[in-house]
């Protein structure tokens, strides 16, 4: 649903926003995962770091919201609510349609990790042109020979989300996603390298060619997702037969 973005110049609706899914009810765990033969279901919440960025999408989420209580800033943070039905036919289609327009209205987008070292955010925040702000490593990112992903995000640490947290009742302490509303205001130039080196970006993450996938204007002649990962599986395997070579 985000494909249909459009390249936008000047200030969205929305300064920042995020996303995240949080519980409800008995049977709604935290965290899932799809590594275990013993959970089918693939629903667990066990592992020490799924739980850390759990706890670290709680801070991210406030963070977003006392932009607006605490500065009067536009931002915004989406819930919505994690258990099996919501991942199910029509309710998923409207969180995602929902996820979507709310990642399109804003400028800056936060992005925490998921519940594994990667997310799908990151996927439907550069298909709705909205600039990065990771809060995780660059180092896991998707298709890093095709993207310069420090050329068209912000970055900012965990470690400085989790002081903020720990501090809060200190009248100093200043909110870590502050400088997003000077940046806005003040570097309107920057502001639209990010969009544009965005913009070129996304076809990388986008499924398009032969008709099939998402139908996205303007596609015709673009790179896709698929070239993308045939492309990192032709790097990965020939790195491993180089290493094979070289072994004793």
């Amino acid at each position: 649903p985000a494909a249909d973005a459009a390249l936008v110049r000047g200030n969205k609706p929305a300064l920042v926003v995020s996303s995240n899914a949080v519980t409800w009810g008995k049977k709604s765990p935290p965290c899932h995962r799809f590594d275990r033969a013993s959970m089918p279901r693939g629903w667990g919440c066990d592992d020490l770091r799924m739980q850390e960025a759990h706890r670290l999408r709680g801070i991210v989420s406030w963070a977003v919201n006392n932009l607006t209580k605490s500065y009067g800033a536009r931002a915004f943070a989406l819930e919505t609510y994690r258990n099996e039905r919501s991942y199910q036919g029509s309710h998923l289609e409207r969180t995602l349609r929902r996820k979507a327009d709310t990642y399109k209205a804003s400028t800056f987008c936060a992005i925490p990790a998921g519940d594994s070292a990667i997310t799908t955010r990151i996927f439907s925040i550069v298909a709705a042109l909205c600039i990065p702000v990771f809060v995780l490593d660059l180092d896991f990112l998707p298709f890093q020979s095709e993207i310069d992903w420090a050329g068209l995000s912000i970055q900012v640490s965990a470690e400085t989300l989790l002081e903020y947290q720990m501090h809060l009742n200190d009248p100093a302490t200043v909110n870590p996603l502050l400088f997003l509303q000077a940046l806005e205001r003040d570097e309107p130039e920057r502001i639209e390298r990010l969009r544009e080196n965005l913009e070129r970006a996304r076809w990388h993450v986008l499924y398009h060619q032969n008709g099939r996938g998402v139908p996205v204007m303007g596609a015709a002649d673009r790179p896709s997702a698929g070239h993308a990962l045939v492309r990192e599986l032709e790097r990965a395997a020939t790195k491993r037969l180089a290493l094979a070579r070289a072994a004793p």
